[in-house]
């Protein structure tokens, strides 16, 4: 099965989102993760080959404006994104309700499935 995981924040600082991605590449499944910081992800998961990351941008959010334009980035980044991740994926796995915030009603166009950490 082809899985799209998206979470906004930063993956590394939820161990159940880690978890389940080890579990779901142990089942052979394979794995699309839009999120921040994949990089700082255990190589265990970043060098299995049914593993793909896409980074989500980050701007320093120091002064009003800033905050306004990632939210912006933010937005229309992961929202593209998982558009073109699920074309070839059978779900859309979410992770907090601030990515279900982001991804608005595009998560009624697949099978979805809701984990609160």
């Amino acid at each position: 099965m082809r899985i799209t995981i998206v979470e906004v924040n930063k993956t590394i600082d939820f161990p159940p989102v880690i978890n389940l991605i080890k579990v779901l590449l142990d089942q052979k499944h394979s794995i699309k993760l839009i999120s921040r910081t994949t990089n700082e992800l255990p190589d265990e998961i970043k060098n299995n080959d049914n593993f793909t990351s896409y980074e989500i941008p980050w701007i320093n959010e120091n002064n009003i404006f800033n905050k306004f334009r990632h939210r912006f980035i933010l937005n229309s980044f992961v929202r593209k994104q998982t558009k073109e991740c699920m074309k070839d994926c059978d779900i859309l796995w979410t992770t907090s309700i601030v990515t279900i915030r982001e991804l608005r009603k595009d998560v009624f166009r697949y099978k979805h499935v809701f984990q609160l950490r």
